[in-house]
């Protein structure tokens, strides 16, 4: 059986090639299928973090995000037309803001499978729109050319329900479908820091009452204070900067701080992952993607204010999981069925 995944695998952030990692081997491992991802490049994503690395002069993390495609994502020959793709006999496309028509700039038909054969199976997996969509009857009336359809936010399922004639289910972001014990066997390189207790950042959107709160917060509790960035600006000399890590270096910052502050989804996830409190910057916990973390999984705050998981969201996740495999299996078995046919 072979499988296609269409979705963000080549923008140099760590969020979209763990989560197009995740999904893959996933895939492979689970249902032992020919998996690979489609080696498409959106321009309008992938050239807008190309000018980013250059312009903040990264090469070496470059270099890093590209070692991670060569070595860790099954890609297919690069594709320049969607409509060159080679024959699968299930196309996935997503996770990720495969529908932000503010990042795609506007719906593209190829993430709504349009230029896929017809006697393929054709999926959305965990697809987002990142944004409220205020015309919701644009984006459903996308929807004719897919078999079975998931989206990643329980808001978005609860909207499209109401205007597309076709079931939506919901399943969990990738980077959840795989075990902690599974992230930790990629891992084990990391020393700097690893002695040192620190607190965490990892924003896109710092202001410098945040820096001044997460700076007194540290010295209360006697932590250092690590930032990952994307350039090499310095703006205070108590914090340890780092710009040139590799995605999953980024998991293992992660994993070994003692606190998280963050305004990126899949950092928030990793963060459920390893059981770490996290507080989300500038109020980032009313972004649409990230309160449906907190509500979906019933995630409630300490005595300091900081996000904290519990028996009962690990409980929810390991639900959704199931029901996420399920959604998987569904595909896969009329994909066979379908085959069986010809």
């Amino acid at each position: 059986m072979n499988v296609g995944i269409l979705t963000f695998h080549m923008a140099h952030n760590c969020g979209a090639m763990l989560q197009a990692y995740a999904l893959s081997k996933y895939i492979n491992n689970h249902y032992h299928c020919n998996c690979e991802i489609i080696d498409y490049r959106l321009p309008d994503i992938y050239d807008k973090y190309e000018k980013m690395l250059k312009r903040n002069n990264v090469e070496p993390k470059r270099i890093k995000f590209e070692a991670f495609i060569s070595n860790y994502l099954p890609t297919s020959k690069r594709i320049f037309n969607i409509k060159n793709t080679e024959k699968y006999d299930i196309y996935i496309i997503g996770s990720d803001q495969i529908w932000n028509p503010e990042i795609t700039n506007g719906y593209k038909d190829e993430y709504f499978a349009k230029f896929f054969p017809e006697n393929s199976i054709r999926i959305s997996y965990a697809a987002s729109s990142g944004i409220y969509i205020e015309n919701i009857v644009e984006l459903s009336n996308k929807m004719g050319n897919l078999d079975f359809i998931s989206v990643r936010e329980n808001w978005l399922k609860e909207k499209l329900c109401n205007f597309c004639n076709k079931k939506i289910y919901l399943c969990l972001d990738p980077v959840l479908m795989l075990e902690k014990v599974e992230w930790d066997k990629e891992y084990n390189w990391l020393a700097s820091y690893n002695n040192k207790k620190y607190a965490l950042i990892y924003s896109f959107n710092m202001t410098d009452e945040d820096y001044n709160n997460i700076r007194s917060f540290a010295y209360k509790n006697q932590l250092e204070i690590l930032e990952l960035t994307t350039h090499k600006r310095k703006r205070f000399n108590e914090i340890l900067y780092n710009n040139n890590y590799g995605p999953f270096e980024w998991i293992e910052f992660i994993k070994n701080a003692e606190y998280i502050f963050t305004d990126s989804y899949h950092c928030v996830l990793f963060s459920i992952i390893y059981n770490k409190p996290f507080k989300c910057i500038n109020g980032n916990e009313n972004n649409l993607r990230i309160s449906d973390i907190i509500q979906r999984f019933h995630i409630t705050k300490d005595d300091n204010d900081f996000y904290i998981t519990s028996n009962e969201t690990f409980l929810i996740i390991k639900n959704e999981k199931y029901n996420s495999s399920m959604y998987l299996n569904k595909a896969i078995e009329k994909a066979k069925n379908e085959k069986t046919k010809f």
